[in-house]
């Protein structure tokens, strides 16, 4: 929630409005997807502990594809 709400402020506070959206649609989209990947893998690498495991790689992972997406749009 807190990510859609910095995305609405980031457009409209941009000069370009519709490049600002492209780029939050990225960033958003490579968080979701990261988050995804990361909690698959770290549950199948867990074994027993996969609960735990799951819900940081997927912190983990959404927070790395989100930033690194953000870096290289710029």
């Amino acid at each position: 929630m807190l990510s859609i709400a910095i995305s609405f402020y980031e457009i409209y506070t941009a000069e370009n409005k519709v490049s600002e959206t492209g780029r939050q649609l990225a960033i958003n989209g490579a968080g979701i997807a990261g988050g995804a990947a990361g909690g698959a893998m770290a549950g199948l690498m867990c074994g027993p502990g996969a609960p735990l495991c799951v819900v940081i790689g997927g912190f983990v992972g959404g927070a790395l594809a989100a930033w690194e997406m953000g870096r290289i749009w710029r």
